[in-house]
């Protein structure tokens, strides 16, 4: 994923990205303290598909509010990636 994108797609302060292979998967840490997988799978006739899973978070509120920011963003890279 190229930094453009990447900004594009998930601009969010305050992250470390723990480790990246290209084209397959990133591993991050958020500014609380929680931590993010994504996976990054090619599939056929030129599709892909993703994977997210946010672990360490503080509460069931915090869990809900992130699966609606991560759908939100998934929605957003496939727009990105469709242009």
């Amino acid at each position: 994923m190229t930094s453009a994108l990447e900004k594009r797609w998930l601009p969010v302060k305050d992250l470390t990205v723990r480790k990246a292979t290209e084209n397959k998967s990133v591993r991050i840490t958020w500014s609380d303290g929680s931590s993010v997988e994504c996976w990054f799978t090619a599939k056929d006739s030129g599709k892909s598909q993703v994977a997210v899973q946010h672990r360490k978070l503080a509460s069931k509120e915090a869990a809900a509010e992130m699966k609606e920011f991560w759908g939100e963003r998934l929605a957003a890279l496939k727009e990105q990636l469709e242009k």
